[in-house]
């Protein structure tokens, strides 16, 4: 299917829901009280595995990390809401057929998950639940708002100076930090990161302000004005952590975020986050206190947020409904009701 619509140059990611195995007889799947999905994708469960666990009358939830559980086959939509009524024409297979595979598969998932009434959906921020209940999948099913957590042991702050003489940074430097496993692919929005660095340097901006980039081979870019220190993959969260104390600010351009965990992380670590509004990273900045949450694809915008954070000199704290504590005990209670 994909070789006949797809684009030879597809970076966004997109699944038939084709291929999937089928776990519902596993010793640990038989033996559980409760079935959590999160990403199922690349081949291993499809819509029919799904059901088959269904079948098994356990309770079941399932955490939306994209758009992939309630579109037609894409995990990343952009701007499209043709989920909302249907699918087809579908702009990532470069498809101009109504009935084409985004529309089969769609379909396909209305039909097997209608009667899976003790479905539980979890979405990590108000964004994604937004999606999620407008959606022909999961708009009669219940869904619930539970952010992701992560390990405060070792995303949390320490002293700065420390952070940065472990990692041979510069005291007196201004470090922004930013990250993306491919920074080039369309919604990660390194363009507009780009654009707002040209403007800010610009603007005056220019002694003793460096980029700090990890998650990527990243090839030097001559049109960023400043100096670019590519740590690139980090498979150690412990030096992630220190990234992310070293840094100043933390700036993720991105159109489309199913929670952000890069910001959650940053800001735990006491560094402000910057990002863009109608995206998933909305339930993690609050707007001016730990974070800059800018216009949607607005390169000006994103440099108000630089020019407030960068030499603000006091470090932010998180939301408390982002602490390990309060979510886990949200993640019992969900567990613990009854369908």
């Amino acid at each position: 299917y994909l070789k006949i619509f797809a684009k030879k140059d597809l970076k966004l990611p997109f699944s038939s829901w084709k291929i999937g195995i089928d776990i519902s007889k596993h010793k640990i799947i038989q033996e559980a009280d409760v079935i959590h999905l999160h990403w199922v994708n690349g081949g291993f469960l499809n819509i029919n595995s799904i059901k088959k666990l269904y079948k098994l009358k356990k309770k079941i939830i399932w955490t939306c990390h994209d758009n992939a559980p309630f579109t037609g086959g894409c995990h990343v939509k952009l701007e499209c809401e043709n989920y909302i009524s249907g699918c087809g024409k579908c702009k990532i297979l470069n498809s101009k057929k109504t009935k084409d595979l985004s529309y089969k598969i769609l379909r396909s998932k209305i039909k097997i998950l209608k009667d899976l009434n003790n479905l539980n959906i979890i979405c990590p921020s108000k964004w994604m639940e937004k999606n999620a209940k407008k959606s022909l999948v999961f708009k009669n099913k219940k869904i619930e708002l539970l952010e992701n957590i992560l390990d405060e042991t070792i995303f949390k702050k320490i002293d700065k100076k420390l952070a940065r003489e472990i990692l041979n940074l510069e005291n007196n430097k201004k470090y922004i930090l930013f990250g993306a496993v491919d920074p080039k692919i369309e919604y990660k929005g390194y363009y507009y990161l780009k654009e707002a660095l040209k403007i800010f340097y610009k603007k005056g901006y220019r002694k003793d302000i460096e980029l700090i980039i990890f998650g990527s081979k990243f090839i030097l870019d001559k049109e960023i004005p400043y100096k670019i220190i590519n740590y690139g993959n980090i498979n150690n969260d412990l030096e992630l952590s220190l990234l992310y104390n070293s840094s100043d600010v933390f700036i993720g351009p991105s159109l489309e975020e199913s929670f952000g965990q890069t910001f959650n992380e940053s800001i735990f670590c006491g560094t402000p986050a910057i990002g863009f509004k109608n995206t998933g990273v909305e339930s993690i900045i609050n707007h001016l206190v730990n974070g800059y949450l800018a216009d949607y694809k607005s390169s000006e915008d994103l440099v108000k947020g630089l020019e407030y954070f960068l030499f603000k000199s006091s470090r932010v704290e998180p939301s408390e409904k982002l602490t390990s504590k309060y979510l886990i005990k949200k993640y019992i209670e969900i567990c613990n009701e009854k369908d």
